[in-house]
């Protein structure tokens, strides 16, 4: 890694062309990554919440590194608009009642309320 820019700039952009570092995370991949380790949380229901999937990524060498939480938000954001979210993405919930085995407030085939919150859970 030579050249004239600073170091951390280098390394950056060799991490980005390596897949490394993530700057845009499909939504399709980022259920797959759900699925595979898996990172669902909770029986029967399969659901995680937003703030334990950002430490996931943040913590976990086996899984893709992001440039930001933003990242993995837009990557939320993108999944609630497919169609075919029960296959392919997921579903969005602001809370989860465990007595009554019912999500509040789901999003599903439709873009995402404005700010995502950090409690909510996509569901699988």
């Amino acid at each position: 890694m030579t050249g004239q820019e600073p170091l951390a700039v280098r390394a950056s952009k060799k991490l980005r062309n390596d897949e490394s570092l993530l700057t845009k995370f499909a939504a399709t991949r980022l259920r797959h990554e759900l699925d595979k380790v898996p990172l669902w949380r909770g029986q029967p229901a399969q659901h995680v919440e937003i703030k334990l999937l950002t430490e996931d990524f943040a913590r976990y060498l086996y899984l893709p590194r992001l440039r930001d939480t933003g990242v993995l938000i837009e990557a939320i954001r993108d999944g609630l608009t497919f169609t075919t979210w029960e296959k392919e993405t997921f579903a969005f919930a602001e809370s989860y009642d465990d007595k009554a085995k019912r999500y509040a407030g789901m999003t599903c085939r439709r873009p995402c309320p404005r700010q995502c919150p950090r409690r909510a859970r996509p569901i699988g």
